[in-house]
This record gives structure tokens, sequence and C-alpha cells, in this order.
């Protein structure tokens, strides 16, 4: 759902991650699906 993706996306920003390049974008949504599942 969509609120389950938000915390998961807060929490990585908590810990440490970010999605300022292309390639941290792409290893922050790659632990979101990760999460997700």
């Amino acid at each position: 759902s969509e609120v389950k993706l938000l915390v998961i996306h807060g929490l990585l920003h908590l810990l440490g991650y970010d999605h300022l390049s292309k390639d941290e974008e792409l290893i922050m949504r790659s632990k979101e699906r990760e999460y997700l599942i």
C-alpha cells in the first residue's frame, strides 16, 4: 500500500539512504522493493 511504501521510504532516509543521484535512487528503490515483499 501507499502508506507502507512511504513508511519504508522514510525509514530508509533515517538510515542514511538518499536519492540525489540516479545511482542512489536505484539503490533506494531496490531497498524499498526488498522491504515491501
